[in-house]
């Protein structure tokens, strides 16, 4: 479509919305009307690319992780190394043995929050990454920044 429209107002595309275009690849259908876009999709990756058939069992995550609030986690790391801090200024006041148990525990414990500030970091980066590849801006017209919990395949809202 993009070659035969170069030269008119609908041409020049560089790519296309995946949100947009998906639900769509059951309407578009060959001249026979019965063969649709799927069908030869679904042909194509039997026989040139097997390895995609099993997109479904990697995909099994993607519900959960679109559900995620970066900004609640977030906050709850914040919240976790504030309690964290609270903790070692309790232990430094407190008397045996109940001293003795607290230090056991912030030994066990202790550095868990910046592991998690850094996977969240990680998170935050791919989260970015996975928009700019798609095509898809971080921010919406007139609106907030998307977050990954709010995005759905027609819209993209901060909650």
């Amino acid at each position: 479509g993009n070659v035969l429209n170069a030269t008119t107002f609908a041409g020049s595309a560089d790519g296309f919305k995946v949100a947009e275009t998906l639900p769509r690849v059951m309407e578009l259908r060959s001249a026979d009307g019965r063969t649709t876009l799927m069908h030869v999709l679904a042909e194509l990756a039997v026989t040139d690319a097997p390895a995609c058939l099993n997109l479904r069992r990697e995909l099994l995550h993607v519900q959960a992780a679109a559900r995620t609030d970066l900004e609640a986690l977030e906050a709850e790391i914040a919240d976790l190394t504030a309690g964290m801090e609270l903790l070692k200024e309790e232990e430094r006041l407190a008397q045996d043995p109940f001293k003795t148990q607290v230090r056991q525990f912030i030994d066990a414990v202790d550095g868990g929050d910046e592991s998690l500030t850094q996977r969240l970091a990680a998170t935050r980066s791919l989260f970015s990454s996975t928009l700019a590849f798609f095509g898809e801006a971080e921010t919406v017209p007139d609106g907030p920044a998307c977050s990954p919990a709010p995005c759905t395949p027609d819209r993209c809202e901060a909650s």
